[in-house]
């Protein structure tokens, strides 16, 4: 863990002069825009070692702890050296019920396997879970469907998909990532794009004023209407699906296979069925 240049990494040793200090940071900053100072805030953040991380306490390996972040699991041990695994250098990672197995090439490029219990199933699944996800936001191009294919089901669920391997009865999907850190990064940078080519040039007469303020309102209603047309679970695909008896429509294709209730009244539906709109809303929508 890397502490700041302010407080000592023991907090019971924290300095005299503690007050003084922040003190002097903030008059660092005087006559800062808010905004600005909130990004240099979060460009330090962003720098702290352990920034990004989820910890898991092991109940085996002396009690060691296990931190995964933005480059891969970080073992951490009492009075040892700090083990970081990159996700490069990992194969495979499974978790059993209280028990979380990683493989991966050690240092020398040898197969290494990494075998440790945790508190419960809960905890190791979501250890799988942390690791899986990091490594597909930060590391990969675009999430790819074998990840957010894979589910798990209840006993109901199970025992249905015996006779039935397509039912959707008791699925419940592991993953809920949407984008990588790449997609996100691009997807802020076409919105700011289209933000700047919607701008109007400022114009003196008032008549030319009052229809610029026109369009504006305009401009206003047609993204209030994008976005009630779009899917309130990803955000990002259009609204095709009707659930029933409920009637709302708020969700996607891909993600009404991926829930069991209806996400604004929260009661389950019967069915989710497919719901054409008007050629002219999806021309406006993939405009």
């Amino acid at each position: 863990m890397q502490a700041s240049s302010i407080a000592a990494e023991d907090e019971s040793q924290k300095p005299s002069d503690l007050l003084q200090r922040i003190i002097a940071e903030h008059k660092k900053y005087k006559g800062m825009k808010k905004c600005t100072a909130e990004y240099w805030l979060l460009k330090d953040v962003a720098e702290f070692e352990a920034y990004g991380e989820e910890v898991f306490t092991a109940k085996t390996g002396g009690g060691a702890v296990l931190g995964v972040g933005p480059h891969g699991i970080t073992i951490y041990k009492k009075d040892q050296l700090k083990q970081l695994i990159s996700f490069t250098n990992i194969l495979s990672a499974s978790s059993h019920r209280r028990t979380f197995k990683l493989e991966y090439l050690s240092e020398d490029s040898k197969e290494t396997a990494l075998e440790t219990k945790l508190d419960s199933s809960h905890v190791a699944s979501s250890l799988y879970r942390a690791l899986t996800e990091k490594h597909a936001f930060y590391s990969c191009e675009t999430v790819r469907t074998a990840v957010t294919s894979q589910f798990i089901r209840d006993l109901k669920g199970t025992i249905v998909s015996i006779f039935n391997e397509d039912s959707t009865l008791g699925k419940k999907y592991v993953f809920d990532i949407r984008r990588t850190c790449r997609e996100v990064y691009d997807n802020a940078r076409r919105a700011l794009y289209l933000e700047n080519g919607l701008q109007i040039p400022k114009v003196e007469s008032a008549e030319d004023s009052q229809d610029g303020g026109n369009f504006k309102d305009s401009d206003e209603k047609l993204h209030r209407l994008m976005d009630a047309l779009t899917c309130k679970i990803c955000m990002d695909n259009q609204i095709d699906v009707v659930f029933l008896p409920c009637a709302h429509v708020v969700a996607c294709t891909s993600c009404a296979a991926r829930v069991d209730k209806c996400p604004l009244c929260r009661s389950e539906f019967t069915q989710a069925q497919k719901l054409y709109l008007p050629s002219e809303f999806r021309q406006e929508l993939c405009s």
